[in-house]
């Protein structure tokens, strides 16, 4: 009931999760009690319950609270939509300071390892030399990226995605294909082909790609070397949908992008509803 203790809504139901009542008075207690202490000490936090059903597709609701309020939201809303943790009675919980900055240091290998089971894939712990890559572009790589590239290689998610990487072939090289995009990009100013978007330049706001799809699918960050890369906005482009911008780390997104239906209009999940991945060598 942390709506109510802070001016929201009781009894919204957008605010409210059923669970066991010792699930309520003891799990859930020390969670709310850790939201409420930053809510009181002047923060802005984004919280999400996830009720996690066995064999059938998760379901949330999403509030976000200002200092003294609680107040139902739209997903879109939340930074992130990655579990705290899963608590017992089948509950788990997120919350991020206005910085991004989960409680829970875990939480975005959650996704990857959801992938993983997802496409029923053993994950490699590639050594990628990441130093190289980093220093080529100018700023760091989201960590949470890094590790979905060394879990999986180079490869291509159900018939439809391919995340770049460090790639000798140079077919699927970060580095390589940002770089490609530069070459035709104006030094100043928006580019015509990624209007209102430009391609990022050290020292500039601007758009690094990560993978493209099917259906002529196109991902990047919209990366500075001045912010966290754990906090870029994911920018996507596709047949038939306009330019959008999700505010959530590269590895939930590949992750609802391929298992989640209602995840629209990025989901591929009705049309694949085995996701798999084939490696390329």
């Amino acid at each position: 009931m942390i709506a109510g203790r802070f001016g929201g809504s009781g009894t919204d139901i957008r605010n409210l999760v059923p669970i066991h009542g010792d699930v309520s008075r003891g799990a859930m207690a020390r969670v709310e009690n850790a939201v409420a202490e930053q809510i009181n000490s002047g923060s802005t936090v984004f919280y999400q319950v996830m009720v996690h059903n066995p064999g059938a597709t998760d379901r949330c609701r999403t509030g976000s609270t200002q200092p003294g309020t609680v107040r139902a939201a739209p997903a879109v809303r939340c930074r992130s939509t990655t579990p705290h943790r899963v608590m017992p009675g089948g509950v788990s919980y997120i919350w991020h300071t206005p910085w991004g900055q989960a409680f829970d240091r875990n939480v975005k290998r959650m996704w990857i390892e959801r992938i993983a089971e997802a496409t029923h894939w053993e994950p490699l712990r590639l050594d990628i030399p990441w130093n190289s890559v980093e220093e080529d572009l100018g700023t760091p790589l989201p960590e949470d990226y890094k590790k979905l590239a060394e879990t999986f290689g180079k490869g291509e998610f159900s018939e439809f995605l391919r995340v770049f990487t460090v790639d000798a072939t140079r077919q699927f090289d970060l580095v390589r294909i940002w770089k490609k995009f530069l070459d035709g990009d104006p030094e100043s100013g928006p580019d015509p082909a990624f209007k209102p978007y430009r391609m990022y330049r050290p020292g500039q706001r601007g758009l690094i790609p990560w993978a493209f799809g099917e259906m002529k699918c196109s991902y990047f960050w919209l990366a500075s070397e001045d912010e966290d890369p754990a906090s870029w906005p994911i920018v996507t482009q596709g047949d038939p949908y306009p330019w959008h911008e999700v505010n959530m780390s590269t590895s939930e997104f590949v992750c609802r992008v391929l298992t989640d239906p209602v995840f629209e209009p990025f989901s591929i999940a009705r049309l694949f509803p085995e996701p798999d991945f084939y490696p390329m060598d």
